[in-house]
């Protein structure tokens, strides 16, 4: 069985493990320790995965190991991708190791999520890892390594603690006129009035502002360092770009305060490349809600914000859902049905009016 630790000398963790011939082995790996963690799981897995090379029985680190080489790389994206495969071999594959994988059943994989939580991972991280999970499994039983899926009746309360965060018209006044310098103010400007997903926005082009139909184009996000589709068919959208908006963009891409973009991004880092969410948040949203003197926020709460003016202004559930580029109208509902209360009541009094008024 493959064991290891890391062990903390100076600035920089060490891994330590044995290698499939039982000789102890040790290596300075990084001053992050999650990127330590990631390369100990990787040597386990090497372990691992020699051992169950003679084996008669086809274990759950044999399986993870198919399913990511096999299945992962092509029915997901780069992203999504890297995900599935970085928690079927950095996490479920050391844990479940060379356990036959017919002999594994619910009560291993409640063990395995219990233990997660207990190591304080948010619910939704875990969820995750369980979906995983249950991808495996399905592979297992296509594959006839299994008759069942033990993952599949497995269940995780979601983490609702959070909170909806949107800002108020002139808590977003505030926060434009505190804006750090011209491209903050004209990217937080367009999430604010577009919803963009941060990805959607750094993957936003010149070309994809419409001034003759007053529309943003969105055809792609930038996400992990390369461009992709959007996040599903229907995220593929064209949004209703106000007046407002239209002027700020038209001053923005004609601005001599913008760096130069060879590939005509709209917002273009200083080397002239599409920006990092990162950058958004750290470099643009944050700094500009310091100075607003407001609390700190995600940049994704410019979305939520963007969704809550327009059920404010009474605008059908139909179209939020399409301006945010939802895939269906049940995720909308779900997500902003509590705004849903207060700014429908005077369709209520219409109603009301309709009936018994004459």
């Amino acid at each position: 069985m493959a064991s290891g630790y890391l062990r903390l000398r100076g600035e920089k963790w060490y891994a330590c493990w044995k290698d499939a011939k039982g000789r102890s082995r040790s290596r300075a790996v990084s001053k992050d320790k999650a990127v330590a963690e990631q390369f100990l799981a990787a040597q386990k897995l090497k372990v691992l995965l020699s051992e169950a090379a003679g084996t008669a029985e086809v274990t759950y680190v044999q399986v993870a190991w198919q399913y990511s080489n096999e299945i992962v790389p092509l029915r997901y994206k780069h992203s999504t991708a890297a995900s599935y495969r970085g928690i079927a071999l950095n996490r479920l594959a050391p844990y479940f190791g060379n356990s036959p994988y017919a002999s594994i059943g619910l009560s291993d994989v409640n063990e395995y999520l219990g233990k997660r939580l207990s190591e304080g991972l948010s619910p939704k991280t875990v969820l995750s890892e369980l979906n995983v999970m249950r991808r495996i499994g399905e592979a297992a039983i296509a594959w006839g390594y299994a008759d069942d899926n033990p993952a599949a009746e497995a269940r995780i309360k979601k983490d609702r603690s959070h909170k909806v965060t949107v800002l108020t018209p002139p808590q977003i006044r505030k926060l434009l006129d505190s804006a750090v310098d011209a491209r903050a103010h004209a990217a937080i400007m367009t999430a604010l009035l577009t919803g963009v997903r941060a990805s959607e926005l750094s993957g936003l082009m010149d070309k994809d502002v419409d001034f003759v139909n007053h529309k943003i184009h969105v055809r792609r996000q930038y996400i992990q360092r390369r461009y992709q589709t959007p996040k599903t068919k229907s995220s593929i959208r064209d949004i209703d770009m106000t007046p407002e908006l239209e002027l700020e963009l038209d001053a923005w891409i004609r601005s001599p305060y913008r760096y130069d973009s060879p590939t005509g991004v709209l917002f273009p880092n200083c080397r002239g490349g599409a920006p990092s969410n990162c950058m958004l948040n750290s470099h643009l949203l944050k700094p500009s809600l310091e100075s607003a003197g407001l609390s700190d926020m995600r940049f994704h709460d410019l979305r939520h914000t963007y969704a809550s003016l327009l059920l404010a202004n009474r605008e059908s559930v139909k179209y939020v859902q399409a301006m945010l580029g939802h895939s269906t109208i049940t995720t909308t509902v779900d997500t902003y049905g509590h705004l849903l209360s207060s700014s429908n009541l005077p369709a209520a009094r219409r109603l009301d009016a309709a009936v018994f008024e004459e």
